[in-house]
């Protein structure tokens, strides 16, 4: 398994359990009147997706957000506040991002497509 002078180290412990394909995107309002977007694609990423509230974020983090998801990832540059996330047919607001030496973890707000 090994080969000498080779040692192979799991970078994430938590990615077996990250099912979802996210596609992590920015969004800026280009009409004046219209609902024109211009979408741009940041990256793809591998998560996990799990169903959470904004009465657990206050209580696990003491923040006041509206959120129904929570994910959890590879640490990434592109997970930042205000951009967006669209997974399983699904688009969600970063409404708030936390990162260690473990990964990611990001709260989740669903809106329209």
């Amino acid at each position: 398994m090994y080969e000498r002078g080779v040692s192979q180290v799991k970078c994430d412990p938590f990615e077996e359990f990250y099912a979802a394909d996210v596609r992590i995107i920015s969004i800026k309002e280009t009409g004046g009147y219209s609902d024109t977007q211009q979408i741009t694609e940041l990256c793809t990423l591998k998560a996990d997706i799990q169903s959470y509230g904004g009465g657990l974020a206050e209580k696990d983090y003491g923040l006041t957000v509206e959120c129904q998801k929570r994910m959890y990832c590879v640490q990434n540059d592109n997970l930042t506040e205000g951009n967006y996330a669209e997974a399983n047919g699904k688009r969600y607001k970063l409404v708030y991002v936390d990162t260690d030496d473990m990964g990611a973890m990001a709260l989740l707000r669903e809106v329209r497509v």
